[in-house]
Order: structure tokens, then sequence, then C-alpha cells
């Protein structure tokens, strides 16, 4: 999964690659609890999968089924697309949970119909 990782960075960055640098950065009001969590986030796709080759070396046996293994890389890459749309159509779309207050946020308390 890391080779979409950097193909998701060469999209960003073809397309809107001012949005992708302010995304790299964390933002003031980011709270502590989502510095800690966005890098384990970032990083769980390498930490699975050195778990996972690990587990294979030494045991020797791949546990899971390969249509199991297909099934789940296709989830994963589904996945990524919907996050690299999301990224690209999405404006304030940033790497952490925070309210944006340099884009003056408007809370709407009333539904028109």
């Amino acid at each position: 999964m890391w080779p979409l990782g950097g193909l998701t960075y060469c999209i960003l960055y073809l397309d809107r690659p001012n949005l992708l640098i302010r995304r790299e950065a964390m933002g003031e009001s980011t709270p502590k609890w989502d510095k800690v969590l966005a890098p384990l986030m970032a990083f769980s796709t390498l930490i699975i999968s050195l778990a996972s080759a690990v587990g294979v070396r030494i045991t020797g046996v791949m546990t899971l089924p390969a249509w199991l293994l297909l099934v789940a890389f296709l989830c994963m890459t589904a996945g990524h697309i919907i996050t690299i749309q999301s990224m690209r159509q999405n404006d304030y779309f940033e790497a952490s949970v925070r309210i944006q207050k340099e884009y003056d946020p408007k809370v709407i308390t009333t539904i028109s119909h």
C-alpha cells in the first residue's frame, strides 16, 4: 500500500499543490490526542505489513487463503481511492481534527426547504 501513498502525493501535487503543502503541517488548534493518533494512523499500513511479514517468516506458513488476501487488498485500494477523491474535492481536508478559525467557520442553525 505504500506505493499508493506515493501515488497520492503525486496526484495531489499535480492537481492542487497549495492544498498539499498546507496539509503537511498540523494546525495550531490541533488537539494533543490527534498529534499522537495521526502519525500512528499514517504508519498503520507499514506496521500491519511488517507484522504480517514477520509472522510468515517465523511460521513459514501463510494462514489466510489467497482469495481473502485479494479481497483485503481490493478493499484497502478502494478506501484509498475514496480518500484521494475526498482530498482532491475538499479544500478543508486536513491531516488532523481541528476548528479552522482562519477560514471564519459558520454554524448552520436553520434548514431551508
